[in-house]
């Protein structure tokens, strides 16, 4: 966790007083990332509906 605390630039107090264990810490990370991924996907699909709609030329 020291390691952790100095790459992002706090004192390893801080990290320790907001996560009590390194596993506290891993799940905190990992749902960060999970919450990134799935936001991007929304994203993408919401710019995959809209450039379907526009090139949409209606019925055959």
């Amino acid at each position: 966790m020291p390691a952790i605390a100095t790459a992002g630039a706090v004192d390893r107090r801080t990290v320790y007083r907001r996560f009590a264990t390194r596993e506290a810490l891993t799940a905190a990370v990992h749902i960060a990332k999970l919450d990134a991924a799935e936001e991007l996907v929304a994203r993408a699909r919401l710019n995959e509906s809209v450039t379907c709609a526009s090139t949409d030329v209606g019925p055959a």
